[in-house]
């Protein structure tokens, strides 16, 4: 009986030290799918290609983007594509890049969250400029692929824009 109490113990204690490396493998995938999303959305803005941005949110009219300050937010397939656009002359077509340190995301069903850290690069005619970048956003599963509904970021320093160029 003794025996059989010592097999059980240390049958429970593998089973709860494994418990977290499957939870973290599911994890793990999630945060792969979203990695891939977050690349998506990248490149097309690298590319300054609204259409490849906009493949990147659910199609609809609930969507929305949220910047750092004050009037940064924009709603809907309209507001959402030109706020792209004006970003678009904040940086050098092409030249942009994101790294990430880290992603973290959850999910329910259909319905996901993410928060991500990094550094963004780009040039700025032709001045190469560096900034730290923090995302977030909600994502909604539509025909087996993750797309956002919500996206914010907030940056630490600001690519300047061209009217900031121009003062200097």
């Amino acid at each position: 009986m003794t025996m059989m109490r010592i097999f059980m113990g240390m049958m429970l204690m593998c089973s709860a030290a494994a418990s977290p490396c499957f939870a973290a493998s599911a994890g793990t995938k999630l945060v792969g799918q979203v990695t891939t999303l977050l690349a998506q959305h990248d490149k097309a803005l690298a590319a300054q290609d609204v259409k490849g941005i906009m493949k990147t949110y659910v199609a609809g009219p609930e969507i929305f983007l949220m910047g750092t300050g004050p009037g940064e937010i924009y709603r809907g397939q309209e507001g959402v594509a030109g706020a792209y656009s004006q970003f678009f002359t904040r940086f050098d077509k092409g030249s942009l890049g994101v790294t990430y340190n880290w992603v973290s995301a959850g999910s329910r069903g259909d319905l996901a969250w993410f928060s991500a850290e990094g550094t963004m690069k780009g040039t700025v005619k032709d001045t190469m400029k560096e900034i730290g970048v923090n995302f977030s956003g909600t994502l909604l599963k539509q025909k087996g692929t993750w797309r956002f509904v919500a996206l914010h970021f907030s940056r630490l320093g600001v690519m300047p824009g061209p009217e900031e160029q121009a003062g200097k």
